[in-house]
């Protein structure tokens, strides 16, 4: 029976809406490969093993920046003259998921390494993936967050010994893909991802010479057996010098042990506590005070002594 315009209303009016849609509009979309030059690395651990080539490594990687042409990069260069073939759409944009279909058969049409029922059994589910890669892109690049944390543009799938890479394509400004983004749409490849790195300014510490100025510490020492105050003094017209000022030097115990007299005869008789043994041996009960300058610039300008320490 001939189909005339009658049998068409006859049959229900979604035929005769389908028919008419699809013969309003229909798109042509050519898909076809791409293949990228290779720049060898030092190191291909982490997200870079993208470039690795040993083995037989392959990537594709699906570019949708072209509404009519759309590119699958790859690093196999037999694959840059494989013949481009041609995909049907009703629709003016079509969606994610008939996007990623149309270039996952392309490539497994090109390509021995996977059998035909492999094929069939993984399908959906490298689909799914890449569907999911391609929104997580989409979050991490339209992200404000001021870090460096990283989304990978792809993911691996193995059959056998044959390794394949499955991503989305994200180009760098010198056409090379990337092999992750950052936030704020910061998009680099392996040989500009050190413009990708935002290294935040150090916090201002405090400045502890002024913190510990005119602060006494009192120091308990059991190993000599003594105890004594310690003070740090400024100069009024030089911020950058100061001086210790020890006082107060006393035994901590009323008898000390053999021990504790055995060290402090020896820290005595060193010729580096050459200056202060006197005044610790001769005052330990008197509490005397004695200063022991110290210079922060390399250059002193004036003799400590001559100058007026802030009380």
């Amino acid at each position: 029976m001939p189909i005339t315009r009658n049998t068409m209303a006859s049959k229900g009016k979604g035929s005769e809406l389908q028919i008419n849609k699809i013969g309003n509009f229909i798109k042509r979309i050519s898909i076809g490969f791409h293949a990228d030059p290779h720049i060898p690395l030092k190191s291909c651990s982490g997200a870079h093993r993208l470039y690795n080539t040993r083995k037989g490594n392959t990537y594709f990687l699906l570019g949708f920046s072209n509404e009519d042409r759309w590119t699958i990069h790859t690093n196999q260069n037999r694959l840059h003259n494989t013949e481009r073939s041609l995909v049907s759409s009703t629709s003016k944009i079509p969606n994610n998921k008939f996007r990623i279909s149309q270039c996952l058969t392309h490539v497994f049409r090109n390509q021995t390494a996977i059998l035909s029922r492999v094929r069939r059994k993984y399908f959906n589910r490298i689909r799914s993936l890449m569907l999911q890669q391609l929104d997580a892109l989409v979050a991490r690049k339209i992200s404000t967050a001021d870090n460096n944390r990283r989304t990978k543009t792809f993911f691996k799938f193995s059959y056998r010994k044959t390794t394949f890479f499955f991503g989305i394509y994200q180009p760098c400004r010198c056409g090379l893909p990337a092999a992750y983004v950052l936030s704020n749409n910061r998009v680099q490849c392996h040989i500009h991802q050190k413009e990708n790195i935002i290294t935040p300014a150090p916090p201002q510490q405090p400045n502890h010479m002024t913190i510990n100025m005119n602060r006494t510490k009192e120091i308990w020492s059991n190993r000599l057996g003594i105890k004594y105050q310690k003070n740090i003094n400024q100069y009024k017209d030089s911020p950058y010098l100061s001086d210790k000022c020890f006082t107060l030097y006393q035994r901590k115990d009323t008898q000390l042990t053999k021990a504790q007299t055995k060290r402090l005869e020896r820290y005595l008789k060193s010729p580096k506590n050459s200056r202060i043994c006197p005044l610790i041996a001769n005052n330990l009960i008197k509490h005397s005070a004695f200063y022991v300058p110290i210079s922060h610039c390399k250059k002193q300008v004036r003799k400590l002594q001559d100058q007026d320490r802030l009380v």
